[in-house]
């Protein structure tokens, strides 16, 4: 028979910690059952403010990341800003802090465990970076998505005051240029491209809005569209010619861009003096169905001008 020899002060102590913990269930239990009442209470209305406020917190945090130094640091910020979101709402016991960018992350167990796996994440990926000798293909997936995020970003831009239609449309042609030479600057930072000068204007016979010229490696675009009523369409102009300065430096550095092979090759084919075909009034299908006008129409969202194209290749826009 065993002796078995009961401490009174442990036994204490553990029933003190479970009391505590059952204590802790029933308060988040209440804490649930009060949201859950006030959001019945208040019907879709309450969802609505909810919906608002947290896009509202969701966009300044993205703003603020997309200013950090590097992609750790812009994690980490949003990492932290989440666990401190965790601990307000539900009352969580911080059990550990982190170092970042000279402050400190205080973050529940569920957060240390993201944390720590988003350091492991990142560790890799230097390693990765460092030991690979060669860079991996960018997938038909991954140039997709980069496209939508670009054009996304791009087409933002206009939605600011000072690339509004009522901006453009209450400025003089003195005004209008200034605005496009300001756009450009935008468009170069959102595609990763840097041109040789800034925007060229010149006075171009026929209907011709602008082009890009890869050997000067230059934006130009036509004087005698700026005063039309329908001028708005030049801001298209300047996405559809910074798309080819795109095309061109993907060929040129494709390790620098996130493009497929695939495309790479079809835009090299293209480019070639034999290959590219040059609109003469009588080939309008053939000139926008090829490669190259395919790609920089869609992207520019030019979809009025793709209404006779019949293209073999879709790049990212099958």
């Amino acid at each position: 028979m065993s002796k078995i020899n009961i401490k009174g002060a442990e036994v204490s102590a553990a029933a003190d910690q479970m009391t505590a913990a059952q204590n802790n269930i029933n308060r988040y239990s209440q804490q649930i059952s009060s949201v859950i009442t006030t959001l019945r209470q208040d019907g879709s209305e309450t969802y609505a403010t909810l919906c608002t406020k947290l896009q509202t917190v969701n966009d300044s945090l993205l703003e603020e990341a997309a200013k950090m130094s590097s992609l750790e640091s812009a994690l980490r910020l949003i990492l932290s800003t989440y666990a401190s979101a965790e601990n307000n709402i539900l009352g969580l016991t911080v059990t550990d802090s982190h170092s970042v960018s000279g402050g400190t992350l205080s973050t529940s167990a569920t957060f240390q465990a993201l944390l720590s796996q988003l350091t492991a994440l990142l560790n890799m990926k230097e390693e990765e970076e460092s030991s690979a000798s060669e860079p991996a293909s960018v997938t038909h997936e991954q140039e997709k998505a980069h496209d939508l995020y670009m054009q996304n970003e791009i087409f933002s831009l206009l939605e600011k005051d000072q690339y509004s239609k009522e901006t453009w449309l209450a400025a003089s042609l003195e005004q209008r240029k200034d605005i496009l030479r300001s756009f450009m600057k935008d468009l170069s930072g959102i595609y990763g491209v840097k041109l040789s000068s800034d925007v060229n204007f010149e006075a171009i016979d026929g209907t011709a809005r602008g082009y890009y010229l890869p050997g000067s490696n230059t934006v130009t675009i036509n004087t005698n569209y700026l005063p039309r009523t329908d001028s708005y369409q030049i801001m298209q102009t300047m996405i559809h010619e910074m798309r080819h300065a795109y095309q061109h430096a993907a060929v040129n550095n494709p390790e620098s861009f996130q493009v497929s092979p695939q495309t790479i090759e079809q835009w090299k084919n293209n480019f070639a003096a034999v290959n590219y075909i040059n609109y003469d009034g009588s080939n309008y299908s053939a000139y926008v169905s090829q490669p190259v006008e395919w790609d920089a129409k869609n992207f520019a969202k030019q979809f009025s001008d793709l209404s006779n194209a019949n293209p073999e290749y879709r790049g990212s826009w099958d």
